[in-house]
This record gives C-alpha cells, structure tokens and sequence, in this order.
C-alpha cells in the first residue's frame, strides 16, 4: 500500500516538473534562441530609445557647443587608434576567390588585428553628399549631430571593457547618414574611400519594408535631354542623366530576396526593358535592366497614358502567370520632364489609343483627366487578383509638375521634385515613410522579436554573420514645434553579431539558421499595414 502511494506521488510530481528538454536557462527563458532573441531585441530597443529622446531635443543638440565636429570615414584625419585582436575564425584563403580581392590585410594591420579607435565613433554619407553637396544640406546635419555621442550610449549595452567590439551603429532615414561605433579605418582602392548608402544594404532593407512589387516608369522623350544648368560646364547633366542615377538607386534598394520589379522606358511609345512581367529583384535581373538603361535612346513623343498601361500589364501578367492573388504592396514610381503628348502636336503620341483604335500622330487627347481616368480604371482591373498600386511621382528639375502631382495625389503616393545637386534618394523621403508604415506595427509590439538579417561573410571575422536590426519610429515635429500624433520612421538602429558571439550565446550554427530563416519569414510577411488613407500619406 505505501509504495503503491510513493509511486502514485513520483508520478504526481512527475507531471508537475517541466520534462527536460524544455527546462528553463538560468536566465528564466524557455530555451537560449529565446534568450538570444531579447538579448538583442533589448539592447536595439535601449538604442531606438536613446534615439527618441535625441529627436525631441534636436533644438538643443544642434548648439555649436554641444554637436562640434564628426569624424568622416572617408577623412583624411582620424584621431590615434589601436590595432587591436580580432577573434578571427578564417583567413583570407577560406574565402571564396572573387573575396579575397577585397580583403587587404596591409590596410589593417597584421590579419589578427584591426585599426580601431574605441572612444569615438565615425560618420558614414553616401557618395553623393560630398562630392555634389559639400556645403551639407540640414537635414543631413542635423542627423549627424541627433547621432554625435551615440557611442555613449551603445557602450554599455555591448558590455564594452577595451576589447574590440564588431560595429553597432544608427541609419538615418530621410539622408542616408549612418553613425558607427567604433571608429575604425575605411579601405581605400587606388587611393578612392568605399561608401555606401544604408539603405541599399539587405539589413536595413528588411528592417523597413515588407515584399513589394515595383515598376519604374522613367520618360526617354528628346526633352530628356535639356541641360539642368544652362550655362554651365559643357558635362553638366542633363534631365535624363539624374533619371537614370534615380532608377539606379531605387534598384539598389529592394529586397534582392523577396521583391519583385522591372522598369518600362516610354517616349511615342512604351515597353519594359526587360521580359513582359515583374522579375525577382535578384542581381543577375537588375544587371540586364541597367545596361538597358545605359543604352537607351531619346526618341520623340512622351506617352503617359500608353505608359501606365504597360506597367498595369506588367503587374496582371504576373500574378496571372503566378495563379495567385497578392497581397502585397504594388508600387508605381514615375520618373520624367511631366511633358506629355497632350499639351500639343510637337510631342507625338502612340498610334493607338486605349481603346485600340489609331489616332493621328501627336493628336492631343482629352488632357489630364483622361489619363487619370485610364489609370483609375487599371487600379479597379488590379484590385481583382491584388491591391491597388500606390504612384508616386518624379519631376526633374525645370520640368512641368501638374499631371505628376495629380497621379500621386489620385493614388495614394508623393510627388517629388528632382532637383540634381544631391543624393537622388534623398528627393525620395516620403517613399521610404510609405514602405516604412508596414513596418511600424512590428517595431512597436512590446515583445516583438528583433530583426536578424541573412547571413553574410563578415570582412573583419572572416566568417557569416548577421546585422539585427530595429526599425526606430518618432512622432514627427510639426511646423509650430508640437509632435503629431502619427509617427514617421527616423532610421533603423543596428548591430553586426558573427556566429562566434551567436556560439557563445549558446546557440549552435544549425541553430542560428533556423532562427534567422524562421525570424526572416515572419517579418517579410505581406500583413497589409501599408493600407491606410491618403491623408495619412499627406
């Protein structure tokens, strides 16, 4: 009778007693990739604070006394650094051969080793700042001086005690600037400094958007070839120089892995570059599309209605073929002079009309209205296999803006002006808020897990590693000084973790896959957040 009781409790507690393979880390998680997850998701979450609280009190961090001077990591001038030991897990030969050009030990010091200076951190622009806005704009000085002293700030979190540390830094948003801590030298090829643009890398794209379809319209009219600056050097640019350095960029900042887009050039008449429907934005696809561009020809005419019915056929083209209907975003960026064949007969339409019947060439047509009308009747074609296409708008300098505002303000999107003295993305800020919105419901979810990008090899490890990222949203100043009630995306806040802090996390490198596959299918789900009014976007 007593060992049937003894036996009846041993079981009895045996029930209560989580079984092993689920016992608890002595941090209180349920298992270490739990652990691991807010570890990290803590620390960015410390950083998007930090970066809240500079954003209300930009005024004050604007003072002379108290933003000063930045290093650039492509200055000539850097304050004393260290070499110091790198726990390196490769060398130069384990990297794949078209690597190893890139890895150049001599700028480093010996290979166990980095030039680094641990007390400061250093700014990043990309290129076009500098060579073509010297002076700086505001906005790119302001977010260099909300980002002076960061590193005050991201030393704690990194349990930083003199050894070196793999970056953590801040990219803003609306121009580009990243602040990294801590400092360190920037290779040099022939004597030329390597920047980057942020927002072209995979982790920031990932932090800010969900999937996304996109077509680029960009106009190759012979209007396409007015100067920007009469009067000025015989190379300057030309209206068509900054359309294709702006369909360039916006290239460079989609989802190599989850996006999906192709490019239509139209003069008198309209085509894709490439194929007849949306092609994953892999680069061997985006290679094909820029030398197509390089090699484009003005011709006469400049067609937006016949535009805007290739890029609609593009989109059901696509999702036909798929068998599917999508839910994800569906973008439109038009990219020209805002000269179409309606204002008169000197630009020649297409042969035919919408509704296929010939027309004289260079015929006006109904104006305005019949192309927004055109295009409204597609959105409703499209909205049966997808949603409908948000259109945002693009006038380079000196050209004619009304019927590119009016698109924009029909469907959802921005107009914006292209004005060709700096960074083209940064014309864009409006852009990047509207991929950024799918996103901000994520960020905001109070245990929402970090973000880890996809494994790359790490220059200075030698080995994979991933970025987790946060995206980082402030409500935005108004004019009057007050913050509104919606917010806007400042940047995203960022950490480089090779697999070796990952191993000595707890985890295994099998483990690691899994939770970056698994954590990267959860945040590149298309969960319809982008949807919302016009008056949002405006």
């Amino acid at each position: 009778m007593a060992v049937t009781a003894l036996a009846a409790l041993a079981a009895c507690l045996a029930l209560l007693s989580p079984p092993c393979d689920s016992a608890l880390t002595p941090d209180g998680f349920n298992s270490p990739v739990d652990a691991v997850k807010a570890k990290y998701r803590e620390q960015l979450r410390a950083v998007a604070d930090e970066m809240a609280r500079r954003y209300e009190n930009l005024d004050a961090l604007m003072a002379k006394d108290v933003c000063g001077c930045s290093y650039h990591v492509c200055g000539s001038k850097f304050a004393e650094g260290q070499c110091l030991y790198i726990p390196r897990d490769g060398t130069v030969a384990s990297l794949p051969s078209w690597f190893q050009p890139f890895f150049n030990c001599g700028l480093l010091g010996p290979c166990d080793h980095h030039l680094t200076y641990m007390e400061d951190s250093v700014v990043w622009t990309p290129s076009h700042v500098i060579t073509e806005d010297p002076d700086l704009s505001s906005d790119v000085i302001e977010d260099i001086c909300m980002t002076k002293g960061l590193e005050e700030t991201l030393k704690p979190l990194a349990n930083y005690t003199g050894q070196f540390v793999f970056p953590m830094y801040f990219a803003h948003a609306r121009s580009g600037v990243l602040r990294q801590w801590p400092l360190a030298v920037q290779l040099r090829t022939n004597g030329v400094c390597r920047q980057f643009d942020p927002r072209d890398k995979q982790w920031y794209k990932v932090a800010t958007s969900e999937p996304k379809n996109v077509v680029i319209i960009v106009e190759t009219s012979s209007t396409m070839a007015t100067k920007l600056f009469p009067g000025a050097a015989a190379d300057s640019k030309s209206r068509w120089d900054v359309a294709n350095a702006t369909v360039r960029g916006i290239l460079e900042t989609l989802d190599r892995i989850s996006d999906s887009v192709n490019v239509v050039a139209f003069n008198g008449t309209a085509a894709p570059l490439v194929g007849d429907a949306l092609m994953p934005a892999h680069r061997k696809n985006l290679w094909p599309l820029t030398w197509a561009l390089d090699n484009a020809t003005l011709g006469k005419g400049s067609d937006y209605r016949q535009a805007f019915e290739v890029a609609f056929d593009l989109f059901e083209k696509t999702f036909e073929r798929a068998n599917i209907k999508s839910s994800c975003q569906n973008i439109i960026i038009h990219i020209g002079d805002g000269i179409d064949c309606v204002a008169g007969s000197q630009h020649a339409c297409s042969v035919t009309g919408a509704g296929g019947q010939e027309e004289d060439a260079g015929a006006p047509r109904d104006g305005i209205q019949s192309i927004l009308q055109a295009v409204e009747r597609r959105q409703r074609q499209l909205e049966q296999v997808s949603s409908r296409a948000a259109i945002f708008t693009l006038t380079v300098r000196g050209g004619e803006d009304s019927l590119a505002r009016q698109l924009a303000c029909n469907n959802g999107g921005v107009w914006f002006r292209l004005d060709g003295r700096s960074e083209p993305l940064n014309n864009m800020a409006a852009y990047f808020q509207y991929l950024a919105f799918s996103m901000e419901s994520h960020a905001e979810q109070a245990n929402a897990p970090a973000i880890f990008s996809p494994l790359i090899i790490d220059f200075i490890s030698i080995r994979d590693a991933t970025t987790v990222v946060h995206p980082v949203f402030v409500q935005a100043k108004c004019a009057n000084g007050t913050l509104s009630r919606r917010k806007v995306l400042l940047g995203v806040a960022g950490r480089v973790v090779t697999l070796r802090m990952l191993e000595e996390d707890g985890l295994k490198e099998s483990q690691v896959k899994a939770m970056i596959d698994e954590n990267l299918a959860e945040v590149r789900a298309c969960n319809d957040g982008y949807k919302y009014s016009n008056c949002t976007m405006q």
